[in-house]
This record gives C-alpha cells, structure tokens and sequence, in this order.
C-alpha cells in the first residue's frame, strides 16, 4: 500500500520539519517506520522506509553517513529523518549534494518528538488514507446486484492500493470477481480448490490465525511465487476465498492493513448477500408436496403459486431427491445448511427445493430442453459434490440421491419423483458404492416397484440360495459364488481373483450346486443368481 514521503509531510504533525535535501525525491513510496541508531543498523533496512535517527552515529563519522545514504538509495528506501542540534548542528555538505543526486528525502524531526508519536504519525497517514479511500466509496448497499459491483470495487481499490493481482473466488454465487487488469489472467484459470491445497510441492504459513490468513508458496516453481489465501466464512459456513497474488514482492505491514481492512468490508457485504439469499431461499415445501399429491392436482391453483414464486411451470424439470438415513438427524433443524450448499451447487434461477419430510428434500432442477446423456452426467456430478458438501457440514449425516428423468413442464414432476426416489431405493442394491444414481442406470430394474425391494419380498425372491446362507462358512461360499460369476464361470479367473486353487474353487462351487440343486450351466439360472446375490445383505442371516 504505503504513502509517499510528501503525502507524509502534509499531515499537520509534520508541519514544523524541513526538508533539508533531496526535494525531488518527495515522491518516494513509504511502507514502514524503521528506527536507526547502531552503526550497522542500516545494513537490515528492507527498503521504502521512512527512517528515523538522533544522529549520534554521524557526529564524526561522515563516511557512515555517505555509507548510509547510499544503502538506502541502493535499496528504494523512502527517507530519512534526522533530529538536528540534538547532536548534529550541521549537516555536511557532501551529504547534502549526495540526498539531492539520488534523490533521497533529508528531513529535519523535531527533538521533542518521541520515536512512538513519529512512528504513529506515519502510521496513521498511511492507514487513514486507505480508510477514506474506502469509506468514500462504500455507500448505500441495497439490493444484491449493487453488492456484487460493491465486491468488484473493493477488489480493484484494493489492487490498486497494494498494487498486486486480487481475486475473490464466490462460493455463494459460483462467480469469480479478478482485478480487471490482464496481469491477472495467468492466475485466474486456477480454481480455488487448487490454491488451497494445491497438487504441486508447497508451503503454508500463517500469517494472522484468528483471522485465518495464510500465505502458500510454490515450491515447485523457480522463485517461488506465492498467493494469500483467506477463506471467508459467514454462520460457519464458508463463502468466498479472498487471494492476493505476490507475483514478485511479497506484501508488507501496510499491504496486510488493507487487506484485513478489505476483508472487514467483504465479511459485512457477504452478509448481506447471504441474508438476501435466505430471504430469496425459502423453502418450498407445501408446493413440491402439493406437486407430487396422489390425488388430483388444481392446476390453476398451483399456477397462481407458481407465478408467485417467479417459477416458470411450463420449461422442463428434473427431479432430484436426497435422502438421509441416520434416524438421530432431522433435517428440519438443518434448513440453513442445505439452502446455502443448494444455492452453492445450483443455479438460482433454475431451482425450486424443498423438504418432504423429515430425511428427504426433493430439488426441481430446471432447463431449456431435455438433458443429453453427458449433462445428466454432468448434473450427476453437480449432485454428488452437494452430497460430499453437506455430509462435510453435516455430523453423522449419510446421504443418498436419484435423479428420475426430465418431464415436460412442472404439472408432471409426479413421474420424475417417483423415478429419483426408485433410483435410491433401488439403486443401492446395484450401486451400493455411489452416491448419487440416475434412474435411467436402473435399466429394467425400474421397472419394478419399490415397494417389492422390502425384506419380506426379497427373503422370497433368494429362497433358491436360503440354503447356502444356513451353512457356518455361507460367507465364503457366497464370495466364492460371486466372484466366479463375474469371472464368467472360468474357475482359473475365479481362483486368481480369490488367492486360491482352482480346485478349492471347483469344489465350493459343487457344494453349492449340491445345497441349492442349481444348474450353473444354465445362463439365466447365473443371471439370476447375480441379481440375487445384490440382495443378500437385505436378510439378517
């Protein structure tokens, strides 16, 4: 950030000095304060200091004063601020040439000023300047899209001021708001997800803990450039990632004000993004249930709604329903979480969500046309990251998905519901693995009813096997009995798959034929062992 050494010496503490020489170097960058009063004191002088001394060192040695000098013209020092007749009466002329040659600032303090109040002084001019520049330009917040022009302000006031590249990753609203400059093209083609724990060789440091501002190094990278990471978080829940790029020199004490300084701003201005969206964000849930009724729907009363709410019932929909199975969890104390991961994954203006009961909410997922294979994947993956995300906010939670298929217009989301729900239901026999299952993946399979897969119905369907699962070793038997029917009935790819003989497989198999009187030989006989075998896990054997 900093000041220059003329915007210092405007403010009233320092009316009363004098610029001794160097009057053309006046528009040198301040950062820091730095007290001089050891011989080699000098040589640790980082640079664009204002430097401040008593003058004692120089009282008989000019050579150290040049020497002085010179390092701070070598290393873009702002200034340096002399008490004179505490023990220098005079300054040497030498001295005065050489300020006025590099053009280095020579300035008289007055004796009975402390260090503390200069350093203050100097302090405050830099920190005020910021303050103003903010405060003039952060006025009248009202509605969201004048929010958002609020962020890109802050973004680019700030940049400017720090002169670095900055970036604000919104998680809220899936956007990205760079300084508008080109330099900052190179960085934003990372996602935030890559700078916070980046796959390269890296480094991270706290800089301020309770403020969880870190700086992360590349270690991989020649010079090692580095970035500020600061995770915004609003009601525990994170937000937005604040970073500040350090393409060459690293920020300084004034840089980090500004930046805590910006970050107070962006807090307060995601607040109000985040209050607009739990105003906007409400959930649905009497209209999706009156949506998915038995009985016969009112239309007309579920258009008027629906104009209500600024849905449009006539695009198409997909229905999405999550379900969580830990009975301990009720998800009516947990609408603040799910609103804010929903409006997180999808886009605003293409969802209606909504809680069915106390385990289920049910999400309308709105587009221009019917979903091709790879976007039903695409929305597949959108789900599943919803998932991760609210078992991430969520303790104990387990969550499963379905995703039925589009429908034409609202009326008839009946039919995707009743397809996403037998998607989960269903889908966890043959997909036990994935989170998230579209209903299409069912295959013939959905064409059965859920209400089929209970244990009573499923205790009947692997009556064939039921033999086999009352011996002592039925666990092995039935590894061994899948595992040969995924090896396509070829014992030697049974026993390798298993770390055994191709005989102990042989000789399981036969046992198994000799308990259930099954002909292995037979292809639909092994088709429907396989599917059978999907729901041993349902019995308590």
């Amino acid at each position: 950030m900093g000041v220059t050494v003329k915007q210092i010496l405007e403010d009233k503490f320092f009316k009363k000095c004098e610029v001794l020489a160097g009057q053309r170097g006046l528009c040198r960058k301040v950062q820091a304060v730095a007290l001089f009063d050891a011989p080699d004191g000098y040589k640790w002088l980082k640079g664009k200091e204002f430097i401040v001394t008593t003058g004692y060192l120089f009282q008989e040695n000019e050579g150290l004063f040049e020497d002085v000098i010179r390092h701070i013209y070598q290393h873009n020092g702002g200034a340096l601020g002399i008490k004179i007749d505490r023990f220098l009466k005079k300054i040497p002329n030498r001295i005065i040439d050489l300020c006025n040659e590099l053009k280095i600032p020579l300035i008289s303090l007055p004796n009975d000023a402390p260090w503390i109040h200069i350093i203050n002084a100097v302090n405050a001019v830099a920190i005020n300047k910021y303050i103003l520049q903010i405060h003039n330009g952060m006025k009248n917040i009202v509605d969201l899209q004048y929010t958002e022009k609020k962020i890109q302000k802050i973004v680019r006031d700030l940049s400017k001021e720090i002169e670095k590249p900055v970036v604000i990753y919104d998680l809220l609203n899936n956007k990205v708001y760079p300084m508008p400059d080109q330099s900052c093209e190179e960085f934003v083609k990372f996602s935030c997800t890559e700078l916070w724990e980046p796959s390269i060789s890296y480094q991270k440091e706290v800089i301020c803990d309770k403020l969880k501002i870190y700086r992360i190094t590349n270690l991989d990278e020649e010079g090692h450039k580095s970035w500020i990471m600061i995770p915004i978080y609003i009601k525990d829940m994170m937000v937005a990632y604040f970073v500040v790029w350090e393409p060459e020199e690293k920020i300084d004490y004034y840089d980090l004000f500004a930046i805590r300084l910006s970050l107070t701003l962006l807090i307060y201005l995601y607040e109000q993004i985040y209050l607009m969206h739990s105003i906007e964000g409400k959930f649905q849930d009497d209209f999706i249930q009156e949506l998915i009724q038995e009985d016969k729907k009112d239309k007309e009363m579920i258009y008027r709604k629906a104009h209500k709410l600024g849905i449009n019932i006539e695009q198409r929909y997909v229905c999405i329903c999550i379900y969580q199975d830990n009975k301990r969890l009720c998800l009516y104390q947990l609408r603040e979480k799910i609103f804010h991961r929903i409006y997180q994954m999808f886009p605003k203006d293409k969802t209606l969500f909504g809680l069915l009961d106390e385990n289920t909410v049910m999400i309308l997922y709105g587009m221009e046309e019917s979903f091709s294979t790879k976007q039903m994947q695409e929305l597949k993956n959108k789900c599943s990251g919803f998932i991760e995300a609210l078992e991430n906010d969520i303790v104990d939670s387990n969550f499963r998905g379905g995703i039925g298929h589009t429908v034409a217009h609202m009326i008839a989301i009946k039919e995707s519901y009743i397809e996403s729900v037998k998607a989960i239901e269903i889908g966890k026999y043959f997909y036990p693995d994935e989170k998230i299952v579209l209903y299409k993946d069912l295959g013939p399979f959905g064409l059965f009813r859920v209400e089929a897969f209970q244990q009573e119905d499923v205790h009947g369907m692997i009556e064939d096997i039921l033999p086999v699962l009352q011996q002592e070793d039925k666990t092995i038997l039935i590894e061994t009995l899948r595992i040969y029917l995924e090896s396509e009935s070829n014992y030697n790819v049974a026993a390798k798959k298993l770390f055994i003989h191709s005989n102990t497989v042989r000789y399981r198999i036969d046992k198994i034929q000799q308990l259930c009187n099954i002909d292995l030989r037979n292809p639909m006989e092994r088709l429907k062992l396989q599917i059978m075998l999907r729901f041993i896990n349902v019995l308590d054997t």
